[in-house]
């Protein structure tokens, strides 16, 4: 919805097919909730005459030839996708669509992943001006994990960096069906108020607040994650982060200005006596300069109007 309301305040028409009671900027065809996404593909389709271009984040319009069938009778037409998900993922739903659309990659690390996808790098964004700033951490210093509560996402791992650093953590998420057995046997155990404190699910505001008032956001994932938004939060809260330098992070965090990066847990470990010349004006700075929607909608519309650059092109 984000690119939703950025498209209509800088005076373009948009369209999104959704759920009744979605909040959107544009016009909103409603499908009922038991139709799902097939009747947003089809509802696509009827549309597609109508409109210049047909964003989507999902594959179905793909899977169900909608986007064959748009490409053949409308070639005027543009379908883009944007991809989420490691490259291994994406690789999974769209390689037997490569040339079915425009493919948006969310990282240069997912575009080098996936060579033989073509397409374009345009980086997640939020507004950046709805995110308090957080000119100092809030005493006891403490660090936070924000995110899915499960394996893959490195929360024990997050535990066992905090008590080397001697700092608190504050984990804020919530626990899906396929990570409860992780979460009873991994995490439970080692909950201890004021050392290893479950928030629980947090909404914006709660998640805001969480990531401003900590001295720095952890994040190991244990997979190529290409772009996780969480880091952009944080920056724009003016919280550096210290993380694990594989997938897209480092694009995100500068090492040693904006957060700490290392190859793994000990080396991460022993540089973090760092995180306190950390500055977290720059940290906010680097999140208007460089992943504010204003820079996410001008990529898009590029992208839209097939000026956009390769990914190889993109250098910040």
């Amino acid at each position: 919805m984000l690119l939703d309301r950025a498209l209509v305040a800088n005076g373009h028409e948009s369209v999104v097919l959704g759920l009744g009671g979605s909040r959107v900027a544009g016009d909103l065809e409603m499908v009922r909730d038991r139709a799902g996404y097939v009747a947003q593909v089809q509802r696509a389709v009827e549309l597609a005459d109508s409109v210049d271009v047909i964003h989507v984040h999902r594959r179905e319009i793909f899977d169900l030839g909608a986007a064959d069938w748009i490409r053949a009778r409308l070639p005027r037409v543009k379908i883009v996708a944007t991809l989420h998900g490691a490259p291994d993922r994406v690789r999974a739903y769209y390689a037997d669509h490569r040339v079915a659309g425009h493919f948006v990659f969310v990282s240069r690390a997912q575009a080098r992943g996936l060579p033989e996808l073509s397409g374009t790098v345009v980086r997640n964004a939020i507004a950046v001006g709805d995110v308090p700033f957080g000119k100092r951490a809030i005493c006891p210093a403490f660090v936070s994990f924000v995110g899915r509560i499960g394996d893959e996402k490195g929360v024990a791992e997050a535990i066992d960096v905090a008590a080397a650093l001697g700092l608190p953590l504050k984990i804020g998420g919530v626990v899906q069906d396929q990570d409860q057995s992780y979460f009873e046997t991994m995490i439970r155990p080692r909950l201890m108020q004021g050392v290893v404190d479950l928030v629980g699910p947090v909404d914006d505001d709660a998640k805001y607040a969480l990531l401003g008032a900590s001295t720095a956001l952890m994040l190991l994932p244990k997979y190529e994650d290409p772009c996780p938004l969480v880091v952009i939060e944080a920056l724009a809260a003016g919280t550096p982060v210290l993380g694990l330098a594989r997938g897209g992070l480092p694009e995100l965090v500068t090492d040693g200005v904006t957060g700490l990066l290392a190859a793994d847990v000990d080396a991460l470990v022993s540089k973090a006596s760092r995180l306190s010349g950390m500055d977290r004006q720059a940290c906010r700075r680097t999140a208007e300069a460089r992943f504010d929607v204003q820079r996410m909608l001008g990529e898009y519309l590029r992208v839209y109007r097939g000026t956009s650059a390769p990914p190889s092109a993109s250098r910040t």
